[in-house]
Parts: C-alpha cells; sequence; structure tokens
C-alpha cells in the first residue's frame, strides 16, 4: 500500500472515529427535547431530530456527501492530468486509470447511498 493510500485510509478512519465518538455517542443518550420536571428547566433540541435512527441517517448522509465530493474532485484531477499528459504515454494511462477508478468509486458510493436510504427508509 502506498503512502498516499495509507494517508486516504487513515483520513476516512479518523472522520468515522470522530462521527461516532463526538457526535453519535453524546448525542444518543441524551433527550434534548423536553423539560426537567424537578427544576420546570426547558431545553430546545438542537440537533432538530426526534430519534437516534434519523441522526445516523444525517451522519451517513453527510459522510456520504463528502465522500462523493472527494471522489469528483479525483475525477476532474485525473482529466487534467491527461490533458496535460503532451503525449506521453505514462502520464496518459496514469490520466485514464485515476478517471476509470474515480469513475467506479463514485458508482460504489452512490450505490451505498441508495441501498443506505432504503435501509434507513425501512427502519424508520
Amino acid at each position: 500500500m502506498s503512502y498516499l493510500a495509507k494517508k486516504i485510509v487513515v483520513g476516512y478512519l479518523s472522520c468515522i472515529l470522530f462521527g461516532v465518538f463526538v457526535i453519535i455517542v453524546p448525542a444518543s443518550p441524551v433527550h434534548a427535547a423536553g423539560c426537567d420536571p424537578t427544576n420546570d428547566i426547558c431545553f430546545d433540541n438542537p440537533l432538530s431530530v426526534d430519534t437516534p435512527s434519523e441522526l445516523v441517517n444525517l451522519v451517513i448522509n453527510a459522510f456520504l456527501g463528502i465522500s462523493g465530493s472527494i471522489a469528483l474532485v479525483i475525477f476532474i484531477y485525473g482529466g487534467i492530468t491527461w490533458m496535460i499528459s503532451e503525449g506521453e504515454p505514462e502520464k496518459i494511462k496514469k490520466g485514464l486509470d485515476t478517471m476509470i477508478w474515480a469513475g467506479i468509486g463514485m458508482g460504489i458510493i452512490f450505490a451505498s447511498y441508495a441501498l443506505v436510504k432504503f435501509v434507513v427508509d425501512a427502519i424508520i
């Protein structure tokens, strides 16, 4: 595995861990909306979601949106690499391979979005 691939994997894992430990875990057991019967203090729901499954749906949609954006940027990078290749076969192959793999990645991301949307809608 190349250095860049390791950096990308570490970046994805740190984003997932950030989402789990900073967003999902603290928000799950807390019922932010409602009143405390002992003090008559009312709290507004800052996340504007009613159930943990809706929160998970929002986090997954955000993650897939960011992943799709990254894949699009990589696809554009492959196109630019191909355009500025100056006829060198190695650069042309690198640009085409980058575009092909970015297209496959976008297809996987869109398919996973459709699958997650179907499953979450079935659960909610």
